[in-house]
């Protein structure tokens, strides 16, 4: 996940994917750069479909 033009894009094969709204699980859709000010922290991420090292030995509920 890179920023550009002030908002979060994704890197993804010979191109990148640039983000204009953004909607988490369970939560209103947002503008792109609102989003990434509350999470700067996304920005140099990695995104997967694998579970992160954290998440991998967390039981799921139920």
């Amino acid at each position: 996940v890179v920023e550009r033009g002030g908002g979060p894009a994704v890197v993804c094969g010979e191109g990148v994917l640039a983000l204009d709204q953004v909607q988490l699980e369970g939560r209103r859709q947002m503008a792109a750069p609102d989003f990434l000010r509350g999470q700067r922290a996304l920005v140099g991420a990695q995104l997967s479909d694998r579970p992160s090292p954290q998440s991998a030995g967390e039981s799921s509920p139920g």
